[in-house]
């Protein structure tokens, strides 16, 4: 099956446009308003040209890596990451040997709304310390009709979503540090 990927000039924004699949990407997500806007204008083109009459799944992604020059072990995220979704790290023994992790969790929401959260510690490509992700796909997989309005709707509680379970992943003394940077 055939597809198109258009890239901005300087490849921060990517479209891939397949016969049953269309997406947006981003590296330079600064809030959702811009981003809401941009979405908006693609679905609207994408409504004018193909004329789909079905939405099989709707979904919002975010993958978040943290980096913070202090950590060098997985346990040196503990004043960074809820300690909930630290897991092994934390673990008396566990932690002493532990070079990386990486945890998948499904989560049902509300409202046909799921999460499935990828999360965990592993050495930054630099080799200065660790990285930590946190990706979050926020979605619906429901056949429904094909609405602009609904689709906008929800991909907004999905923002919402996403936004909240990343505050319940990191701790308060980390929302601080990003907001002082």
């Amino acid at each position: 099956m055939g597809g198109w990927r258009f890239r901005s000039d300087d490849s921060s924004w990517v479209v891939a446009l397949l016969a049953d699949t269309l997406s947006l990407e981003t590296t330079q997500y600064d809030a959702w308003e811009p981003f809401q806007e941009r979405l908006r204008e693609l679905i609207e083109a994408f409504r004018e040209l193909v004329n789909p009459v079905f939405e099989q799944r709707l979904g919002l992604r975010y993958v978040n890596q943290v980096t913070i020059d202090e950590v060098r072990e997985p346990r040196d995220w503990e004043q960074w990451i809820d300690p909930f979704i630290l897991g092994p790290a934390l673990h008396p023994q566990i932690r002493e040997g532990l070079i990386f992790s990486r945890q998948q969790l499904g989560l049902e929401i509300a409202d046909e709304a799921s999460c499935t959260l990828g999360h965990g510690s592993f050495p930054r490509a630099d080799g200065e310390g660790l990285a930590y992700l946190l990706d979050y796909d926020v979605y619906r997989q429901t056949g429904r009709p094909f609405e602009l309005d609904d689709i906008m709707g929800t991909a907004a509680r999905f923002n919402d979503i996403a936004l909240a379970l990343f505050l319940m992943s990191v701790t308060p003394e980390y929302v601080e540090r990003a907001r002082t940077r």
